[in-house]
């Protein structure tokens, strides 16, 4: 069984106690659980996890028609709830966590920074983030690099792509490591509760919303944070800026893609100046190159 419906199951267990599961039973127990103020969702997901331990446990199932109507109606009379959307961290909020959290000069308040400005900058799931290596990453020109992301949730083939990290976040990571010693494999990694040990296994996806969480907190930003965070505020920072739905898809700065077309004009031109500082031959010079007619007497004159 699934870790969600685990929970879910041993809720239904908890809240239940030592009454008979049945079809009344259950329908009772969804009922009481949306007065509690759980969501549509929350309430599905338990109406399947008993469903998934009956046949686990190679028992018959105790929902019945009732649970359905029951579940049903609970639905529409409670479709307003719900988690929504996340807030938020902008990168100009990134940053200043960032910074307060590498002020610390502990491997923990290094670690935070570099996970921060990473997960920001390249528009990173949780599970993305926590499944970084060394090896994925690249150091570019000016103190920019990039990441070889291998695997992501919309690419289930394994094709994999390449995102641009600014200058910022390659010089966290860079004190991360420096202080850390991880040379290869995972980047993020858990450390002691005394602060001075680093482990060798990658930090799970479980304890990247939290390191998120705590470090806004720190800061002073309130509101719904999670590991989420990160991605949703990325996306709302490209659109101040002017990207549109391609660029904040594929997490392409619009200021930055102005200055790498301006950079191209700019070559583009000094070639053609390169090019026209070069004398021209005439058609005469060029026949008389090639073998022709010039040889007789005509008039060889260069521009």
């Amino acid at each position: 069984m699934k870790p969600a419906l685990q929970c879910a199951h041993g809720l239904a267990e908890r809240r239940t106690g030592d009454r008979e599961a049945d079809d009344e039973t259950v329908a009772a127990f969804l009922r009481e659980e949306a007065e509690r103020g759980l969501a549509p969702a929350s309430l599905s997901l338990i109406h399947a996890a008993i469903g998934a331990a009956a046949r686990f446990a190679d028992a018959d199932d105790p929902r019945g028609p009732l649970t359905a109507r029951t579940l049903r109606a609970l639905k529409r009379r409670h479709v307003e709830r719900g988690r929504g959307q996340v807030d938020g961290l902008r990168r100009s909020n990134v940053d200043a966590v960032a910074r307060l959290a590498a002020a610390e000069g502990t491997l923990l308040g290094l670690r935070d920074a570099a996970l921060l400005r990473l997960g920001s900058d390249a528009f990173l799931r949780v599970s993305e983030l926590a499944a970084v290596e060394v090896e994925h990453l690249e150091a570019g020109e000016g103190g920019s690099g990039s990441l070889r992301l291998p695997r992501s949730k919309t690419d289930q083939e394994g094709e994999g792509k390449t995102l641009y990290v600014c200058r910022a976040t390659i010089a966290a990571i860079g004190a991360w490591r420096e202080a850390s010693g991880v040379s290869s494999g995972p980047l993020f990694r858990a450390i002691s509760r005394d602060g001075t040990r680093v482990s060798p296994t990658a930090l799970s996806e479980s304890s990247v919303p939290k390191v998120v969480r705590r470090r806004a907190r720190a800061a002073g930003i309130g509101g719904r944070i999670s590991g989420h965070s990160l991605r949703v505020g990325s996306a709302q920072s490209l659109v101040a800026r002017g990207a549109s739905t391609a660029d904040r898809r594929e997490n392409r700065d619009p200021l930055r893609r102005q200055r790498t077309r301006r950079e191209r004009r700019c070559r583009t031109v000094l070639r053609g100046r390169r090019r026209s500082a070069r004398p021209a031959l005439t058609r005469s010079v060029r026949i008389a190159v090639a073998g022709g007619p010039a040889r007789q007497g005509r008039r060889i004159d260069p521009q």
